[in-house]
């Protein structure tokens, strides 16, 4: 049975930790990582609701933190105190991936860019630039085979629409193990050549850890010889994704088309009714960064706040807000998919959709 830091280490693999915006709220904040998970409970925010519903021992995750603020006292008249004694009685796990999520490729801005309907979506706002490694392995030919699979299947080799990128190239390698050295092949104390392949690929920042983690389990070698050099080439990652849309449409039927697609019961819009929109923005949950949007016609946002707004008006950008909620629900389900893949004994539950989508 996996373990609540069998689900984290889950999460760190879609949404990495280290995406998250400086003195943003993201982890555990109740329960234990040792916690058996035999129940999953998916939602956006730790309600009330949601924690009742939850079974006992369950690991609830959510995209907002419970506890973005710290809480300095449990008394009475505290907004927190019954769900913190909540979470305690009915022995729950939280725990929550929030900007890095909405950061994170496959994440919340790109399902939004997604379900709205935008093509080749591009980062409005950057906010990470992170290295491409090239990853060097020396590798016994009997084993290049398995070696390559495997770090191929921990994210290794992935260069745009392709996977499984490498180079190889047969040599001759040489060591001596010493006294306390338990060779795979070879005499302590004896010089021993043997014939090998030099595997050579690329490898994303985020996924360094695990294709090293497998490259070790896969190599024979007690001490494998391989390096990960830096590239110049880096991956960045940020808020917000602007593309086309597959055909221009008036903005009115834009405003139409996002209330429907996206389920939101009451949204604010602001344009200019029969303007063709052929270009659009997304950007889920707040803080839209309306100086960095120039030459597009339309942004759907979760929520803005006047200042904003009145910059996108001044730039004639017209504004769908769609509501915080309607902009990110949508992501539950993909995580819903991802989870069940790889952790298929664990029972996943969606909590009820938020009252601001269910009109009540």
């Amino acid at each position: 049975m996996p373990i609540v830091a069998d689900l984290i280490d889950l999460m760190h693999g879609i949404a990495p930790p280290e995406l998250a915006l400086p003195d943003d709220r993201n982890g555990l904040s109740a329960g234990s990582p040792r916690q058996p998970v035999k129940h999953l409970v998916l939602a956006l925010d730790a309600t009330a609701e949601v924690l009742n519903a939850a079974p006992v021992g369950a690991l609830v995750i959510t995209h907002h933190p419970r506890f973005y603020q710290p809480v300095k006292n449990l008394t009475a008249d505290n907004f927190y105190t019954p769900l913190a004694a909540l979470v305690l009685k009915k022995n729950l796990a939280l725990f929550n991936a929030h900007t890095n999520l909405d950061i994170a490729p496959d994440g919340v801005n790109d399902h939004l860019a997604e379900i709205i309907g935008l093509t080749a979506p591009q980062i409005v706002s950057v906010t990470h630039r992170c290295p491409t490694y090239k990853l060097t392995v020396f590798v016994p030919t009997a084993a290049a085979e398995k070696v390559s699979a495997a770090i191929g299947a921990a994210g290794a080799g992935q260069m745009g629409e392709y996977r499984d990128c490498c180079y190889s190239v047969a040599g001759r390698g040489q060591f001596r193990p010493l006294a306390n050295a338990k060779p795979f092949i070879g005499k302590r104390g004896e010089l021993t050549s043997v014939d090998e392949i030099r595997l050579e690929t690329v490898v994303k920042h985020f996924d360094r850890p695990r294709v090293e983690a497998a490259l070790r389990r896969a190599h024979p070698y007690e001490e494998p010889a391989f390096d990960f050099i830096a590239l110049d080439r880096t991956e960045n990652f940020g808020l917000g994704r602007v593309g086309r849309l597959s055909a221009p449409v008036k903005f009115s039927a834009l405003v139409k088309h996002v209330q429907k697609t996206l389920g939101s019961v009451g949204m604010l819009f602001d344009g200019d009714a029969d303007r063709r929109i052929a270009t659009a923005a997304v950007w889920s949950g707040s803080g839209v960064a309306a100086e960095a949007l120039t030459g597009v016609d339309a942004v759907i946002a979760g929520e803005i706040d006047y200042h904003r707004a009145e910059i996108l008006r001044q730039k004639n950008v017209g504004l769908i807000a769609a509501g915080h909620a309607a902009s990110e629900w949508h992501i539950l389900a993909g995580l819903r998919k991802k989870i069940a893949t790889a952790a298929p004994t664990v029972k996943i539950t969606v909590a009820a959709m938020p009252r601001e989508l269910r009109g009540n």
